[in-house]
């Protein structure tokens, strides 16, 4: 849910949106583009109005998301990397090495144990590096 945001962005400016996991980021940049319809309030980009005039409005426009995942969306984190630990034979012993040193760094933990379908883009993107790294080739 995002609450009580209001900006604008003048012509030639340029913005960057930061916040922590989790904040609303994506949420607001798919309301800004028509992709989610807001509950409340208005939005007007370019002036359009994004979830009523999207055919229009998308000439004017351009986005990129993250990709797709490689973890399996309905199990925990753990799960899904210890079922990539399997299919790719590696060694138990390396791999709680690997997953010990890039959860501490990644600051992970919190995450492990929830489905990947209940993480915020930024969490998937953190968990995926994880992933590439504890699993991939060193």
């Amino acid at each position: 849910m995002i609450n009580n945001i209001n900006f604008a962005v003048e012509e030639g400016e340029f913005i960057g949106y930061i916040g922590p996991n989790g904040a609303g980021k994506s949420t607001t940049i798919k309301l800004l583009t028509g992709i989610l319809y807001p509950s409340s309030g208005s939005i007007r980009v370019l002036g359009y109005e994004p979830h009523t005039q999207r055919y229009e409005y998308t000439y004017h426009i351009g986005v990129v998301f993250g990709q797709r995942s490689l973890l399996e969306y309905d199990i925990p984190v753990s799960d899904s990397f210890e079922l990539y630990r399997a299919i790719y034979e590696l060694d138990r012993k390396e791999y709680q090495k690997r997953v010990g040193e890039f959860t501490e760094m990644l600051e992970l933990e919190e995450l492990l144990h929830i489905p990947v379908r209940k993480l915020s883009l930024g969490q998937r993107m953190r968990v995926r590096l994880r992933r590439r790294y504890c699993i991939g080739p060193r």
